[in-house]
């Protein structure tokens, strides 16, 4: 089945599948994510939210997301229902949903100028680290990995850096200096290391 045909006119953001692999969970450019069954394809769920970024499955019955009021949900799959409101403004999620990453930062001169970033527990809500940067920057874009370890950021236009922190600390474990080359400015992981 097509995820993209099965939901009409609705273009999707991103997609993930449930631990035991059954449910795929997909954002819209709407407030809302749609699950469905990822063998056939039926819609299982509609989930609203204002403006749902991340998503991730804490298990086989809970999806948690990034909301754009500055809160992380947690939703019952089979009801529907938000379970869970924390006031956490979410920039980031572990594949599995148990940390949760925000973004340091404030506008200047119409700048979004990040000065560092906090990991949370995604579960309940608890700080568990924070970094500062040495110097105030812009983040072009940001992942952590499939084992939900490292926080990888890239930052620009001025440094032009390429990142790597662990989540358990917030140390630093390496920049690489990017130079002139900045490509689309984006970065993922994949799943070996």
């Amino acid at each position: 089945w097509n995820a993209l045909c099965a939901a009409g006119e609705m273009y999707r953001a991103n997609a993930v599948f449930s631990p035991d692999g059954s449910l795929v969970a997909l954002t819209t450019f709407t407030p809302q994510v749609v699950v469905h069954n990822a063998q056939t394809g039926e819609e299982v769920t509609v989930l609203a939210g204002p403006g749902i970024g991340h998503i991730a499955f804490l298990d086989n019955d809970t999806l948690v997301g990034c909301c754009h009021d500055g809160k992380t949900r947690h939703w019952d799959i089979e009801s529907g229902e938000v379970i869970e409101e924390l006031d956490i403004a979410g920039w980031e999620l572990t594949p599995d949903g148990t940390k949760a990453v925000t973004i340091d930062a404030k506008y200047v001169d119409t700048e979004n100028i990040c000065f560092g970033f906090t990991v949370y527990d995604g579960r309940t809500g608890e700080e568990l680290a924070r970094t500062e940067f040495d110097e105030p920057s812009l983040i072009n874009s940001m992942d952590i990995d499939q084992l939900g370890e490292r926080l990888i950021v890239v930052t620009g236009p001025t440094e032009r850096q390429l990142r790597v922190y662990t989540l358990a600390t917030g140390e630093s474990l390496a920049t690489i200096n990017l130079g002139d080359y900045l490509g689309n400015q984006l970065v993922a992981t994949t799943s070996d290391r």
